[in-house]
């Protein structure tokens, strides 16, 4: 789907960010540790033997119930900058130059079209992008793929944020921005946390 790609470029600021969370839980976790280690270290010095695994025990308390906060911080840190990865993509889109939006829309109707030959209803916003014009490059493209290549503007629009509807008799494929973004996060928010937040980077915080 044309809206990977556009979620993919934003991938790169959002790893830098997720570089930048994970820095900063490893120097936390890291000072916690030394801060407990000086205060054991002094009762070492100062109390039984008794005292010091007493402080041995309370330097691991300490530092389990600090990472335990850490991480839930962490995750939520994560949904921040999932939530942020996708609207930063929906929000490219929005402030796509003419050209470059025309080019996604005719991308998402050769994806969508099943034989080719569909009835195109366009969103109201849209009407300038998703033209006759538009519409003839992408038939072209669908017959030289081996569908019909017929698809035809609706004398309809519709009232939906941006994209448009592929109909055919009953049937419609709604293809609306908020359509295509909602079906892009549940496939690939999964892949896009992956590369996030890889596994093995989650472990240097445990």
């Amino acid at each position: 789907m044309p809206v990977r790609v556009i979620t993919d470029k934003i991938i790169g600021d959002a790893q830098a960010e997720a570089d930048r969370i994970i820095r900063q839980a490893e120097a936390e976790i890291a000072e916690i540790k030394k801060e407990v280690q000086v205060e054991v270290e002094v009762i070492e010095t100062q109390a039984t033997k008794q005292a010091v695994l007493q402080a041995e025990e309370e330097k691991e308390r300490l530092i389990s119930t600090a990472e335990m906060g850490l991480k839930q911080e962490f995750l939520r840190e994560k949904q921040t900058l999932l939530d942020e990865t996708f609207q930063r993509a929906r929000d490219r889109v929005l402030t796509m130059r003419p050209e470059q939006y025309k080019e996604l829309m005719g991308g998402l109707l050769i994806t969508a079209a099943e034989s080719g030959d569909e009835e195109v209803v366009v969103a109201e916003s849209d009407k300038d992008s998703i033209t006759a014009e538009l519409l003839e490059k992408v038939n072209q493209k669908l017959r030289a793929g081996g569908k019909q290549g017929k698809l035809k503007l609706s004398a309809e629009n519709r009232n939906i944020p941006g994209g448009f509807v592929l109909r055919k008799g009953r049937k419609e494929i709604n293809c609306s921005l908020e359509t295509i973004f909602a079906t892009a996060r549940m496939e690939l928010e999964s892949e896009v946390a992956a590369i996030l937040f890889a596994e093995e980077r989650g472990k240097s915080t445990e």
